[in-house]
């Protein structure tokens, strides 16, 4: 066997995506340049939008104790996955289009990478989601043992461990033990049905629990249920957000698998896609936000201490 068909072969082994592959580029025609230009701008927009307000969020969780609780520590790992799509994803993004305009006549594998890395990050946010939805779950149908079951120390062991698991899946994919592609498509299935079957029983113990009155009337725990439905619903309006994300991704990826797709129309249609997947690290903050007030006043006192900070320091 010739050295070049033994290097194919080494090459081939491997599927992990940020293993250095190749992706062949062709010529642009007019129609490319403006529409790419046109993904830079939002990605630009986008990316100082996104680490603006996640930044904002995590400080608010930092200073302020009130919302340092389990749920929000959850929120917390969304808003960290945000923030690095807005301080590292979009840049790369951006990067893809412009060497896509400045050279695409060499055989390049930038595309190959960003595709690989966004693919991860879009699984590390749906499994953030399924954790988020196991968290109502258990507030709603377990409200009693909330508190027995669900802590800020175990929230952090749980974290802890699944990035020790996701290290040792990506040394069996890197080492061709595990197949790269199988494995994420396996694990958003995964996250995707646990999102399905808690949201579908928080909805009927919702719809229960409204229709059922026994006893007297406790207005504290009455508030009580009202702000649980409350942050539940919200946790439904972020659950909908990461379908209208991720879904055209998705369905792009099995349509391509089942047609011949046009490059001309990949080159364009893909970073377009990429773009709205990017969206989801906008549009969380702004649902939180929008519909708790304490997280406004939070976000306000933070951003309130630091320009005293910046106002009182003598360096300046």
């Amino acid at each position: 066997m010739s050295a070049t068909n033994l290097t194919n072969v080494n090459e081939g082994h491997c599927s992990w995506p940020l293993h250095p592959g190749k992706t062949s580029c062709f010529a642009a025609n007019n129609l490319h340049l403006p529409l790419l230009v046109l993904v830079v701008i939002l990605n630009c927009t986008l990316s100082m939008v996104s680490v603006t307000g996640n930044a904002l969020w995590i400080a608010a969780y930092t200073k302020t104790p009130t919302l340092q609780t389990p749920l929000n520590m959850c929120l917390l790992s969304l808003a960290s996955v945000g923030l690095f799509n807005g301080a590292v994803m979009q840049p790369l993004i951006i990067s893809d289009a412009i060497y896509f305009l400045a050279c695409p006549l060499k055989t390049c594998s930038l595309e190959h990478i960003v595709t690989g890395i966004i693919t991860l990050v879009a699984d590390s946010t749906l499994q953030n989601i399924a954790v988020i939805c196991i968290d109502r779950y258990i507030a709603i149908l377990h409200s009693a043992k909330y508190c027995q079951l669900v802590s800020k120390k175990r929230i952090v062991i749980a974290f802890c461990t699944y990035a020790l698991f996701r290290l040792f899946l990506s040394i069996c994919v890197f080492t061709g033990i595990l197949d790269y592609t199988a494995l994420v498509i396996a694990s958003i299935v995964l996250s995707i049905v646990i999102v399905c079957f808690t949201c579908i029983r928080i909805f009927l113990q919702i719809r229960r629990l409204g229709s059922v009155s026994v006893g007297p009337v406790n207005p504290e725990e009455e508030r009580r249920k009202a702000q649980e439905r409350k942050i539940t619903k919200t946790v439904g309006v972020i659950i909908a957000i990461s379908a209208l994300c991720y879904g055209p991704a998705l369905g792009y990826f099995f349509a391509s698998k089942l047609t011949v797709r046009s490059e001309g129309l990949h080159a364009i249609l893909w970073r377009f896609i990429e773009t709205v997947m990017m969206l989801n690290s906008v549009l969380y903050f702004a649902i939180y936000f929008a519909r708790h007030r304490e997280k406004r006043v939070a976000v306000r006192k933070a951003v309130n201490d630091a320009y005293n900070a910046i106002k009182n320091c003598r360096c300046h």
